[in-house]
């Protein structure tokens, strides 16, 4: 490898290292499949608190996560337009649904990471994946 093409790996890896251990762990399956799209988030008086939007394969927009940033559980607040229901998402743990959101940080930061050391993010996932 060229010492360009280390130091994006290296950038890479250390961030999902320290910051994302979950990746050892084998995926959960779920009776319905979404993602984060976008996150906003804001301080209060005990912490951060953050809104994840979600959405299916299908682009259709499923709800959001919630975390008022109190110290309280994480939650999935449906959007019932999309024609789901609670019981559609009932087998996504807190943990899970947190899990969502940090596939959306990484994945947020591996495009940072590709726009500065001006590359595209599929040679930095194919560097990801040439390490494993």
């Amino acid at each position: 490898m060229h010492k360009q093409e280390l130091k994006v790996r290296d950038a890479v890896l250390k961030a999902i290292e320290e910051n994302h251990k979950k990746y050892v762990d084998p995926p959960k399956e779920h009776k319905v499949t979404m993602k984060v799209v976008s996150v906003r988030q804001w301080d209060t008086r005990r912490g951060v608190g953050y809104e994840a939007e979600v959405e299916g394969g299908d682009g259709e927009k499923y709800g959001s996560i919630w975390n008022d940033g109190d110290g309280g559980a994480t939650y999935f607040d449906v959007n019932h337009e999309s024609g789901k229901t609670w019981k559609d998402f009932s087998d996504y743990s807190e943990w899970d649904l947190e899990d969502l959101i940090v596939d959306w940080d990484i994945s947020e930061y591996i495009e940072r990471v590709a726009k500065h050391f001006d590359v595209e993010t599929k040679y930095i996932y194919e560097l990801i994946d040439a390490t494993e």
